[in-house]
């Protein structure tokens, strides 16, 4: 996981990065902006994929369960004091069914309630919402129902709480999508 940061924001503290847990080391790292309105944490993860390996234990918990659950604690953490995040990545699921270009799958439903649970939506949800937006991944199967089937299965999500006031028109820069 990486993020870059123009190095104007960099100087005068604008933007700081907040130390990740040994665990999540390599899944997700998180910069705070400083802005007018107050500080929001830019949140960036890779969540891996279900893994098809049959595990010995099958109540053996699996590296995506693992660095969702980690997640979760960390982010609960970093917003204990209402501070915003925009969380965006690679999340190996999505959101919207019209997302996804093969069925739905559990670990689609697991995400949409993990990321309820924290209190995040998807960015678009802001704006009407439930757009199907491009594809970010196309399956590589060379068989089977899978081959060649594409979907979303990176987003950006934003808290739903701790927006006081929607944003004035000096505050927007660039384009609205």
């Amino acid at each position: 996981v990486a993020t870059m940061v123009h190095k104007d924001l960099t100087e005068g503290g604008h933007v700081n990065r907040v130390q990740e847990p040994d665990s999540l080391r390599g899944y997700a790292l998180c910069l705070t902006a400083r802005t007018l309105r107050g500080p929001i944490h830019l949140v960036n993860v890779y969540i891996p994929p279900r893994s098809n390996v049959q595990i010995k234990d099958p109540h053996a918990e699996t590296a995506r369960q693992q660095v969702l659950r980690e997640t979760g604690v960390w982010l609960q953490q970093l917003r204990a004091d209402g501070t915003p995040v925009i969380l965006g990545g690679d999340l190996n699921a999505a959101w919207y069914r019209e997302n996804r270009g093969a069925e739905a799958r559990k670990t689609d439903e697991d995400y949409k309630e993990w990321a309820t649970r924290l209190g995040l939506s998807p960015a678009d949800s802001l704006y009407g919402g439930r757009s199907q937006q491009a594809a970010t991944y196309e399956s590589r199967a060379t068989e089977g129902p899978h081959m060649g089937v594409r979907s979303r299965i990176d987003d950006w999500l934003v808290s739903t709480g701790g927006c006081t006031a929607p944003l004035s028109t000096a505050e927007v820069v660039g384009p609205t999508v």
